[in-house]
């Protein structure tokens, strides 16, 4: 069986690798395949999780799994090694009172958790508590809404 994943690195300040964005495919060809998210999802932590190992695939760095809301609901996050991943918490989960729930799971059960292409909104206040990283699309928010908001939030 073949298995396929790109694997993204994300850089510190210094510009040295602290972790991997693992990312499905279903080929060599360097794209999203058209399927659900949560089949993506699944099937990227199923696969690397019984052929490899995420620490494998990552040099010992951390991966960054994306997890959508069907893949947050379905609990996929049960067959993932904490101390290794962040689930990175894409940005078509709403901030409803469900989500909030399953999310503070997660926390208690010791997962790092990122926010991805996230623009700030009030309702989401709560959900910052349980967060330790977060991602902004700069063509969605300009850096210089960032700047303020990252002070903002550090407090």
């Amino acid at each position: 069986m073949q298995v396929f994943v790109a694997r993204q690195a994300i850089f510190n300040r210094r510009q040295h690798v602290v972790a991997y964005e693992l990312l499905f495919r279903n080929s060599t060809a360097n794209y999203f395949p058209d399927i659900e998210e949560s089949v993506a999802t699944a099937k990227l932590i199923m696969e690397n999780q019984l052929n490899f190992g995420t620490r494998h695939i990552t040099s010992g760095k951390k991966a960054l799994i994306n997890i959508g809301p069907d893949s947050l609901k379905m609990d996929l996050c049960a067959f993932l090694p904490s101390q290794d991943v962040v689930l990175e918490l894409l940005e078509t989960i709403e901030p409803t009172e469900e989500n909030y729930q399953l999310c503070r799971a997660l926390f208690h059960k010791n997962f790092v958790l990122a926010l991805d292409d996230f623009v700030y909104q009030p309702k989401w206040e709560r959900f910052l508590k349980l967060v330790k990283l977060i991602k902004f699309d700069i063509q969605i928010t300009p850096l210089q809404q960032i700047a303020p908001l990252i002070k903002r939030l550090r407090k």
